[in-house]
């Protein structure tokens, strides 16, 4: 479209919805691109589906742009069935496709089929992997590592509290759990008392 820009039709993928266990239909697209492009080939796919010559098909080209650019100064302009062109806040012109309805372009059932003995590309998180390599990182020995460490550290605590227990017990100076487990020698009485001649 002179002095306008470039509409092209564009196909979005089909897109795979896993937790609904469906997959969305390819969706075509209208792109907008401001870039400068021969208006040749255009020009005569409009005199081949009008039945004029070239140069008229270009005068209605040219003159169906400047309607379109003088909307544009007083708003947006409207192509019934394709979409909208505007202005954005640095003046620069966008297109704002329509929005195809839903039942024209319906999903469809999928379910993901998982074979335990090949390798599957998966998405983990914005990384793209495989199984193969999910699988050997979640069976990583350093868990078994870790727990062999908190087991030896345990034993090693356990022996020194009965080490500690059996120093006290076998310490001839403490009470034992029946009383007192050693033999006090009593002191010699001294004189309390006095004789009189």
């Amino acid at each position: 479209m002179p002095h306008i820009g470039v509409l092209e039709i564009k196909y979005k993928e089909a897109v795979p919805l896993q937790g609904e266990q469906k997959i969305t239909a390819p969706v075509p697209e209208i792109c907008f691109s401001d870039r400068v492009k021969d208006d040749a080939g255009f020009i005569e796919y409009i005199a081949a589906s009008k039945y004029i010559s070239p140069e008229e098909a270009a005068y209605h080209l040219n003159k169906y742009c400047e309607e379109i650019n003088t909307l544009l100064l007083n708003g947006e302009a409207v192509i019934p069935g394709a979409g909208v062109f505007r202005k954005n806040e640095n003046d620069k012109i966008i297109f704002v496709p329509t929005a195809l309805p839903a039942y024209f372009l319906p999903g469809t059932a999928a379910m993901r089929v998982i074979h335990a003995d090949k390798s599957h590309s998966m998405l983990v998180g914005d990384k793209e992997t495989n199984t193969a390599a999910m699988t050997e990182y979640y069976t990583d020995t350093t868990p078994a590592k870790r727990k062999r460490f908190f087991l030896l550290t345990a034993l090693v605590l356990i022996l020194l509290a009965s080490a500690a227990v059996v120093l006290y017990l076998n310490d001839e100076g403490h009470n034992s759990f029946f009383g007192i487990s050693h033999k006090y020698e009593a002191a010699p009485a001294g004189n309390t008392y006095q004789k009189l001649p």
